[in-house]
């Protein structure tokens, strides 16, 4: 295991605003990480941090680090196949691919970890497609013992999970993946890839979706009036983005998200933010 002290998070979100952890766990196995659970009374679990705004004055005490806790990809036949939470979506994409399985290539332009597109339950579009249509059952660490969950178990819904409100932690996944020749499934990808070079905004650091629920419409017009706070701005481009221009802070990242809501109240449109935000 390795262990950092005032570890500076803006490094680890894909937004890159973010206050210290005084104590940063990378655990390297599960028992490791069962360990630390065990021993630590007050933590927060950091996957790829693409879907993440933290506090940048806050200090975190423990934070733990999954990127090295469960890198595995086993064939288990047919299909099916078991994934560890630290493997990148990418990989197991091309795994799947190569073995003749596909069905979740548009989920490649997605900068995360398996255990944070499980817990987000991460999806393209208007649920098109969908990573929990794939899962068959998921493991857990639960009060310091590991745990399967049926996908049943899991209430998987539009960009969420049972893991928003309790205390498990992903470990992995069995999927099962249907047939699919390597010519459609790298159609697929690069369909995709090329319609984020036309479509989405990377001229600033994102997370991606801002909101899981909105009025586009909405959102497309604040962004054209030119709705910002310091270095942060609702992107132009890519409707429903936030963008961190360089030297952003949390607290204009919050001051942008606050009219956005308060747009949406006001006009009685829903707005249901998508972000996780850390701000203690």
């Amino acid at each position: 295991m390795k262990i950092k002290s005032n570890e500076d998070l803006s490094r680890h979100t894909t937004v890159k605003i973010g206050g210290i952890a005084d104590n940063y766990y990378i655990p390297e196995s599960v028992d490791e990480l069962i360990q630390l659970t065990c021993e630590l009374c007050d933590y927060k679990i950091l996957s790829a941090g693409s879907n993440l705004l933290i506090n940048d004055k806050i200090h975190i005490k423990n934070v733990i680090y999954m990127g090295e806790v469960c890198k595995d990809i086993r064939n288990m036949g047919n299909g099916r196949y078991y994934c560890g939470a630290s493997v990148r979506i990418q990989k197991l994409i091309s795994v799947i691919n190569k073995d003749g399985y596909g069905g979740i290539e548009e989920l490649v332009s997605v900068p995360a970890m398996i255990g944070g597109m499980i817990y987000m339950n991460a999806s393209i579009g208007n649920d098109v497609v969908v990573l929990s249509d794939h899962i068959v059952r998921v493991d857990v660490i639960c009060q310091g013992k590991r745990m399967s969950l049926s996908k049943e178990e899991c209430g998987f819904e539009h960009r969420a999970s049972r893991f928003h409100s309790d205390d498990s932690i992903i470990i992995g996944a069995e999927f099962q993946f249907p047939e699919q020749s390597f010519e459609i499934s790298e159609k697929r990808r690069k369909t995709r890839l090329e319609a984020c070079k036309q479509k989405l905004d990377f001229s600033g650091y994102n997370f991606g979706s801002l909101f899981k629920q909105c009025d586009y419409m909405l959102m497309s017009r604040l962004a054209r009036l030119g709705v910002k706070s310091g270095r942060v701005s609702l992107s132009h481009k890519t409707t429903n983005w936030l963008l961190n221009n360089g030297g952003g802070t949390y607290k204009q990242a919050m001051s942008v998200i606050k009219i956005c809501m308060l747009s949406h109240k006001l006009l009685r449109k829903k707005a249901e933010l998508e972000v996780c935000v850390w701000d203690k």
